[in-house]
């Protein structure tokens, strides 16, 4: 009677099929990350310019992020209660975002504003590769006019919510 747990040597076409399955499985089950959904929160100043006439904006900001540490001097664009960007890490990883303005309060008798919206992370390079998730952002400042249509507004911000990469 053959023992079952005695080492046999094979070198048919079952053996080599085996070790062909094993070597192409090895960089897919080996390097595959599993992603995972994160909370995240970062806080900073921006300062935006809003052309009342046409409702484009344009928005520099600055601030830390949990997952990317510090970034600096980034620059957003929009449209009416619509916006976009890139924000750049601190490694140099990018992620990308959109937001949609859900809150606008201009005051300009007393010079204050604020601003409320709802974002989404949009893909990004390195380990945001595929990035995706929400968040929810508060801005908070003050408010004055550069011209009769263009107002600039110089806000701190809160944003929380999670990221899946």
């Amino acid at each position: 009677m053959k023992n079952p747990l005695k080492a046999t040597r094979s070198s048919g076409p079952g053996c080599v099929a085996a070790l062909a399955l094993c070597a192409l499985l090895l960089p897919t089950t080996g390097g595959a990350k599993e992603r995972v959904e994160r909370p995240f929160q970062s806080h900073g100043d921006a300062t935006i310019l809003l052309d009342l006439a046409s409702g484009v904006w344009t928005k520099t900001f600055s601030g830390v992020a949990t997952h990317g540490g510090v970034y600096r001097d980034q620059l957003g664009t929009g449209l009416g209660p619509y916006g976009s960007g890139t924000v750049t890490v601190a490694s140099g990883d990018q992620v990308n975002w959109s937001i949609v303005l859900t809150a606008l309060d201009l005051d300009p008798v007393n010079g204050t504003a604020t601003i409320e919206g709802t974002g989404m992370w949009e893909g990004g390079t390195g380990r945001f590769d595929g990035v995706s998730g929400g968040f929810h952002a508060e801005y908070r400042g003050t408010l004055e006019f550069v011209t009769e249509t263009v107002v600039k507004l110089t806000l701190t911000f809160e944003i929380t919510g999670t990221m899946t990469y």
